[in-house]
């Protein structure tokens, strides 16, 4: 037996020296840590240690067998390895790394190690190192698959010299270019002035392109390019911001709509009371010039991050607490190809500039469609709360509204961190460093040419390039400091030094939140605590104690308060509009007829008869249309519940349509905010919402201003419905990125933070591969919800008894005298003027 024993154990010690060996090269040593499988090593272990590798599976052999019986044998051939041969450590850099990304403290790295289950906490530290130096290898790939596509455009079935000074009203391309003024001080937070020179390229209000302010030079422009020279005559007004000249690259002739594939055809609607608009209407099967599919765009999205750090010990000579105000970023992919659209922009605007300010406000058919939406909201509501409807409409209820990107919307989104830059938003310099470091990642190609001035008789070389430009979202205030910066940088000497390749733009979460303040702002007084039926009474009533007048810290509770009131007041206006005294009554037979039996009509006269009675519920109590002239009522009590019903129904919308992905929805809300912000006093957000309508309406080009509309979500499930706003996920990211550093405890240096922004994804990426090979489902991310019905029945009596949708002799809240209608505080032809002045 001794004999046996000592045979089995010199093989054993045989099989894993040849295991271990340069000649064999085990999956140990040379895998990439990231792509390490329990199957392949334990392929590896029957091929060059079966001994060895049947001894340990007739250890852990079970009765029963048992899903995660690969891991098990794996991870104790690891330790044995480990522990025989310390070089074999991968299975303890694995999972050290998981426990570096549950923030692990170092003490417990130290106890494990000796166990041979986890290595150092210093090759930990290695390990993120080598992470960190390719954490954007996928957006870099992103960029040169653009640029590569960029440098090798599908050619135009033309290529004829065009002279634009000669242009008629049909012979205006999408050369021309449309410039947004956002020099304004309040919007910026500067009061510096732009100073031209001669040279200086300042676009003129309403101008499609620019102008030089000389009368006397004539320029003619040689393209350097690998194709053949084109000679193109330009007159003063022929240089783009982006210091790039236009060039024939339009064709005359577009192709014939029969070669167009369906799938490729992105259709948007365009405005419907514009004659000479292009850029709504994005995907046209007329203005498709190619079925070369190119790669999807990306997106950037950063935001601030906090940090604070304070010192131990206070003494003379060192630096005491610290605030630290970084900034932290990811990019994500597109879902949607837009590679059929043109990457061109629109037609010039007329020089009226009270007409584009009206284009950009919402149009009756808006109105309409903003009705039909409601609608829809209320029949979800009552389909749940209500046993008549649920019973007889819960079968033609739309619980999700369609739009033509419902498939891509819910596929799961592809996103990558990019790591914690050592820089200050609030800043201009760091701003400029912000932006100059993801220029990086614009897809470009750098080109010359040369300029003939005639006053001077000679020409002049002028750097030039092409861009396929990336979205560069976050908050307001991060959208107008990126403007500032490039309009400060506009007269650089290149088009990448004007950072022409990144375009700002505000996300929805933030103005999602800034909603929630304007509707706490005149709806919600801590002075109303004895008048019925207001915001704050009902909030005692229900004891709702973590709501306050503060929204900004607790949006979250505010948010759910708001959508319970807002359940009840549609469920007490319909219960008042159909005579019900519960929610489990039947309508009267004056409204419904025979409604006791109305379950066996057909499904579309059901569908008929709910839509009607939500729409006489909405026309009666929700006066939510931006071009119908609006009638107060004398009875402020009533006129109070109906203009929260009405705000609140926007809110559900506006939210609703971010679930769903659906950019049409958001464009539309975002008319709808335009009036509100303005009319509210929130000048800063009512710009931005001009700034987000006129670059999707005008400035931007087809390409472009779809990328806007509908890269605007993340859906970190690949599940209906389940889209956040980029912004909300950058909170998200944050919030990780935050525990991670706390974890740092006194070690918080900017080398540390830097390392766990650059490492993050990866460490995501290995957690999901660790789950998957051991079989560990992903959460859903659903938080369960408490109910609402004990709360829901409290505030309807409540409201039942204060009867708040039945017109009274005049009453009126002692805190809200005279209740603010937002959509129409401010004139038509005030908001207007305003609009013309800050476009």
């Amino acid at each position: 037996r001794m004999y046996l024993v000592k045979k089995i154990q010199y093989l054993v010690h045989k099989e894993l020296r040849c295991l271990c060996s340069d000649r064999v090269q085990s999956v140990l040593q040379r895998m990439d840590v990231r792509k390490f499988t329990w199957e392949k090593f334990l392929d590896e272990l029957k091929l060059h240690a079966p001994l060895f590798f049947s001894i340990i599976q007739g250890c852990a052999r079970t009765a029963t067998p048992r899903g995660n019986q690969n891991p098990v044998l794996g991870m104790c051939a690891a330790i044995i390895l480990k522990h025989k041969f310390p070089k074999m450590c991968l299975v303890q850099k694995m999972i050290s790394l998981i426990l570096y990304a549950g923030h692990t403290e170092k003490q417990v790295f130290q106890r494990l190690q000796k166990l041979n289950i986890t290595v150092a906490h210093k090759t930990v530290i290695r390990l993120l190192d080598t992470f960190g130096a390719d954490h954007d290898l996928k957006v870099q790939q992103w960029r040169d698959g653009l640029r590569d596509f960029l440098s090798n455009p599908v050619p135009h079935p033309t290529n004829t010299a065009v002279t634009f000074g000669q242009l008629t009203a049909d012979d205006e391309t999408s050369d021309q270019y449309t410039d947004i003024s956002d020099s304004s001080d309040e919007f910026h937070g500067d009061n510096s002035d732009e100073t031209s020179s001669n040279d200086s390229i300042v676009a003129p209000p309403y101008s499609p392109v620019c102008y030089n302010g000389e009368d006397d030079i004539d320029y003619l422009l040689v393209q350097q390019s690998p194709s053949p020279v084109s000679i193109v005559h330009l007159d003063h007004s022929s240089m783009l911001p982006d210091h790039s000249p236009v060039l024939p690259e339009q064709p005359s002739t577009l192709p014939d709509q029969s070669s167009v594939l369906p799938d490729q055809s992105a259709v948007l609607p365009d405005h419907p009371s514009s004659s000479y608009h292009q850029s709504s209407s994005l995907a046209l099967p007329d203005q498709i010039v190619s079925l070369t599919l190119q790669p999807k765009s990306f997106k950037i999205v950063l935001d601030n991050i906090d940090v604070s750090v304070k010192t131990r010990y206070m003494r003379s000579g060192r630096d005491g607490n610290k605030s630290l105000h970084y900034v932290n970023s990811y990019a994500v992919q597109g879902r949607i190809d837009f590679s059929a659209l043109l990457d061109v922009y629109p037609h010039s605007c007329p020089n009226n500039p009270e007409r584009n300010a009206m284009l950009l406000l919402p149009s009756v058919e808006d109105d309409a469609t903003m009705r039909n939406l409601f609608v829809t909201h209320m029949s979800r509501i009552l389909a749940t709360h209500m046993t008549y409807f649920k019973f007889t409409f819960d079968d033609v209820v739309e619980w999700h509204i369609k739009h033509d990107y419902c498939k891509e919307m819910s596929t799961k989104s592809t996103v990558v961190p990019l790591g914690v830059l050592l820089e200050n938003e609030n800043k201009s310099d760091d701003m400029l460093n912000i932006m100059q470091h993801f220029h990086q990642y614009v897809p470009s190609i750098e080109e010359s040419g040369q300029v003939y001035i005639s006053s001077i008789n000679q020409y002049t070389d002028i750097p030039m390039a092409r861009f396929h430009k990336l979205l560069f979202g976050g908050d307001q205030l991060t959208a107008a400091r990126a403007r500032s910066v490039k309009k400060h940088r506009l007269n650089s000497a290149s088009p990448s030094a004007c950072l022409n390749g990144l375009i700002p733009c505000a996300e929805d979460w933030h103005t999602q939140t800034i909603l929630l303040q304007v509707i706490w702002k005149y709806f919600y007084s801590c002075s109303s605590a004895g008048e019925h039926a207001t915001l704050y009474q009902l909030r005692n009533l229900v004891n709702y104690t973590n709501v306050s007048a503060n929204t900004k810290g607790n949006f979250n509770s505010c948010d759910d308060f708001l959508i319970l009131v807002i359940t009840c007041h549609i469920l007490a206006a319909t219960m008042e509009y159909l005579g019900m005294d519960s929610l489990d009554d039947t309508p009267s037979e004056l409204i419904v007829q025979d409604a006791a039996n109305t379950w066996t009509k057909t499904k579309e006269q059901r569908m008929s008869l709910l839509k009607s009675i939500c729409g006489a519920i909405v026309d009666k109590h929700i006066p939510f249309s931006y071009r119908d002239k609006f009638k107060p009522s004398s009875d402020q009590v009533y006129e109070y519940s109906r203009q929260l019903l009405s705000i609140g129904c926007f809110y559900i919308e506006y939210a609703d349509g971010i679930r769903e992905g659906d950019g049409n929805r958001v464009h539309r809300s975002w008319k709808y905010l335009l009036p509100i912000f303005k009319s509210s006093g929130r000048t800063n957000y009512s710009i931005e919402a001009l700034q987000l309508l006129n670059q999707l309406e005008f400035e931007l080009t087809q390409r472009e201003s779809a990328e806007l509309m509908w890269n605007r979500f993340v859906n970190v499930h690949g599940v209906v419905g389940r889209n956040i706003p980029c912004d909300l996920h950058m909170e998200h990211l944050n919030r990780i990125c935050k525990n991670a550093v706390y974890g740092l405890q006194a070690n918080k240096t900017p080398t540390a933070i830097m390392r766990i922004g650059k490492s993050l994804g990866h460490l995501v990426d290995l957690m999901e591969q660790f789950d998957k090979e051991v079989d560990i489902k992903a959460p859903s991310g659903a938080h369960h919800k408490p109910g609402i019905y004990k709360d829901r029945d409290i505030i309807l009596k409540e409201l039942h008894q204060a009867a708040v949708f039945t017109l009274s002799t005049p009453r009126n809240h002692r805190s809200f005298p005279k209740v603010k209608v937002l959509l129409h505080s401010v004139e038509n032809k005030e908001l207007i003027s305003w609009m013309v002045q800050h476009m």
